[in-house]
């Protein structure tokens, strides 16, 4: 699946749709405070990746997973893309 982390649509309180761009933030985290190598290199991936990231079925996963740590609007719009 392709992932564009830098334009994941979110719709404000007023229920306006924007382009949220969460790669570095998501790529930091990762790389940060990932707990294998694969995570790390997940998040180095989606960190220098200014545009759409292939991701596999296990890395779609994982950033499922760790999304499941942010606020429900983010997250509820980053796991929608990954559901597709």
């Amino acid at each position: 699946m392709k992932i564009d982390f830098t334009k994941i649509p979110v719709k404000d309180i007023d229920g306006k749709e924007f382009k949220a761009d969460v790669h570095k933030e998501l790529g930091q985290q990762l790389y940060m405070q990932g707990q294998t190598m694969e995570e790390c290199d997940l998040g180095s991936l989606i960190y220098h990746t200014d545009g759409p990231v292939e991701l596999t079925i296990e890395q779609g996963a994982c950033v499922s997973r760790w999304v499941d740590r942010w606020p429900y609007v983010t997250r509820t719009a980053v796991k929608s893309l990954l559901d597709h």
